[in-house]
């Protein structure tokens, strides 16, 4: 991942650090821990990253397009994708579950978190969590995946600002309310938002999402989400954007 303010090369471990890859001038490669996004949240939280096997933890890192002009409101904000314990109360309204909130009982939660960057002391603020919203899935596997904005997209483009993330469909294959094809409850999707809270809205929902509004029927009865962008898909874990040479 890189920071559009040129700085590049970010990884992600899935124990929850964010490491930054430097290169030294004889060439040699260094990985420097950056954020330990899992401290910060038991900081701000008192909860912990969780997980099963390969499907735990800190999954993605995507800086906001404007995450160095301190004009803007997308400065210093970065966003992370992870697996979660569940709060205690999982009803509380504090805790916004995006699609069914009613199944699952696997202990854990796909989150999608904003943090600040701080340019001044060049660190992340561990108490600026803000969560945009919680998955809740029926089994802890094919979970939350990447979230990433377009690189190509410039200021006063339609997409500038724009989040895409992607989530798998939970490995339920029994399950209607997993199905990826409901486009009712995030299983198998991708999604499409502006991430920067809007007065009382975590986030907003771009116009020209496909499911603005949420008119459609899905296949099982309920809502459909104006947030899903893309649906159909099993375990998708990474994305890329192409320019359209036509």
């Amino acid at each position: 991942t890189t920071r559009p303010d040129g700085i590049r090369n970010y990884v992600v471990a899935q124990e929850g650090t964010i490491f930054r890859i430097e290169e030294s001038s004889n060439g040699a490669t260094q990985a420097t821990p950056w954020f330990n996004a899992a401290s910060a949240l038991q900081t701000a939280t008192g909860r912990t990253m969780n997980g099963v096997d390969g499907q735990r933890g800190l999954q993605s890192v995507a800086f906001h397009p404007d995450f160095g002009d301190p004009t803007s409101a997308g400065y210093g904000k970065l966003y992370t994708t992870m697996l979660e314990n569940r709060p205690d109360n999982p009803a509380d309204p504090n805790f916004f579950y995006l699609g069914n909130s009613t199944y699952g009982n696997g202990g854990g939660d796909g989150v999608l978190a904003e943090w600040t960057f701080d340019h001044n002391t060049g660190q992340v603020n561990s108490n600026s969590y803000r969560e945009l919203f919680r998955v809740n899935m029926a089994n802890i596997d094919h979970p939350i995946k990447q979230a990433k904005f377009n690189p190509y997209a410039e200021p006063g483009d339609e997409d500038y600002g724009l989040l895409y993330m992607t989530h798998g469909d939970s490995n339920n294959q029994d399950s209607l309310g997993d199905d990826p094809q409901d486009r009712g409850d995030l299983m198998g999707k991708m999604i499409r938002i502006n991430p920067l809270q809007s007065g009382a809205n975590r986030y907003t929902i771009p116009a020209s999402n496909p499911f603005f509004g949420g008119s459609s029927p899905s296949p099982t009865g309920t809502s459909v989400l104006g947030e899903v962008y893309a649906y159909g898909f099993r375990n998708p874990h990474t994305f890329s954007f192409n320019l359209d040479d036509a």
